[in-house]
């Protein structure tokens, strides 16, 4: 197993075996660094070896399909790694937990719909234009990710970004945004710059960009 884990960490090749294998070794390994992760599998109805049964799973023949597990581990938190995730997952929710860990977009399944990580220490950048074309909420609010946001190539079936509350800077372009996108909310970061606010989704109900360094006129 040492050497499959050395082998996953960089190569397409080392994803590719990931992919393939069995969904119940990769929830084991989903949560193998969260101290209290036996909470979420430990009781009458419960079995460790069968994920399908783990509380917030849910699952079709055996395909994991819905991974929920909000404040669940938020008193010790813990280290996530979001590339063993099974490939048939579409909704992940993990708000409030303290948990650490990146997020390679690129990586995730392809089959991803719905992502909340709102209220976690996840860090590092965030390169949106390698989100599953699948996807339609991104909530990752209150984390402390970094760098440039690339706003001009988002799934265009994504209808809610919510990154507020992190530590992104420099400049972001709003002229190419999804046509389906109703919310936007990147309120409470270092984003700098002018900004047109001229070619808005007609979709569009709501658009928060307060409390940075943005100039621009309506």
């Amino acid at each position: 197993m040492e050497m499959l884990f050395a082998l996953t960490a960089d190569s397409a090749i080392g994803r590719f075996i990931i992919q393939d294998l069995p969904h119940q070794t990769l929830m084991e390994l989903f949560v193998a660094d969260i101290p209290d992760s036996a909470k979420i599998m430990s009781n009458a109805s419960r079995r460790p070896d069968d994920c399908c049964t783990w509380s917030g799973v849910i699952c079709a023949e055996n395909d994991v399909k819905r991974i929920s597990w909000r404040l669940d581990f938020l008193d010790h938190g813990g280290h996530i790694d979001l590339c063993y995730l099974p490939p048939t997952v579409i909704a992940l929710n993990l708000f409030f937990n303290n948990l650490d860990g990146t997020i390679d977009c690129a990586r995730l399944p392809r089959t991803l719909v719905e992502l909340n990580l709102n209220r976690n220490r996840f860090h590092g950048s965030l390169l949106l234009a390698e989100l599953p074309n699948t996807m339609q909420s991104v909530y990752i609010g209150s984390n402390a990710l970094t760098g440039n946001l690339n706003l001009t190539d988002l799934p265009a079936t994504l209808q809610t970004l919510v990154l507020r509350l992190n530590d992104f800077t420099g400049t972001i372009d709003l002229c190419r945004l999804p046509e389906k996108l109703v919310e936007l909310s990147l309120e409470k970061n270092k984003l700098s710059g002018s900004i047109d606010l001229s070619h808005l989704p007609r979709a569009m109900e709501q658009l928060n960009i307060a409390s940075n360094c943005l100039s621009g006129t309506l």
